[in-house]
């Protein structure tokens, strides 16, 4: 079976961002077997960004960094990368409205945590870091589709024996 495709959609808020997201980027693909689309190892100096950017299209999931400036500039939709990846997924939300395809992560965030077009959306709350390995191993298995399983209902205690 292929790797599941991750397009991460994220704001160059800080230097300090930026290599968060990097990071967590590098151990999705390099220990959970993700593969995963992401602006700084796969555009080179001089590339088409808009091009990359429709790689969405072609992503199983779309993880979105909800920081406060992402959120904004999602928001604002005033242009940008950040605006024209939110007018990319929002079609494959709309195809699949109840679906998962998109992943809303929170980081750097302590107003409005998600977008309007994805607020009913279940997140992952990545704000706190002494909780970072158990949360990317939930986000890992979220994004390779095997979650909690629900386990089968049990038998009554009060009609055991009366039957």
């Amino acid at each position: 079976m292929s790797a599941p495709r991750l397009f991460i959609s994220y704001s160059h808020d800080s230097i300090e961002h930026k290599k968060w997201v990097f990071d967590l980027a590098w151990r999705l693909r390099a220990e959970f077997g993700i593969d995963v689309l992401l602006d700084v190892w796969d555009v080179n100096l001089g590339g088409d960004l808009p091009r990359f950017m429709e790689g969405i299209a072609q992503s199983d999931k779309v993880l979105m960094v909800c920081s406060s400036s992402y959120v904004g500039k999602c928001e604002e939709a005033l242009g940008g990368g950040v605006a024209y990846e939110k007018m990319l997924v929002t079609p494959k939300i709309l195809r699949d409205v109840y679906g998962n395809i998109v992943i809303p992560l929170i980081r750097n965030n302590d107003t409005a945590i998600m977008p309007v077009f994805i607020a009913g959306k279940r997140f992952i709350d990545f704000r706190d870091d002494t909780k970072y390995e158990s949360l990317i191993r939930e986000l890992a298995a979220a994004i390779h589709g095997i979650e909690g399983v629900k386990p089968p209902v049990g038998l009554n205690p009060f009609r055991q024996g009366l039957d």
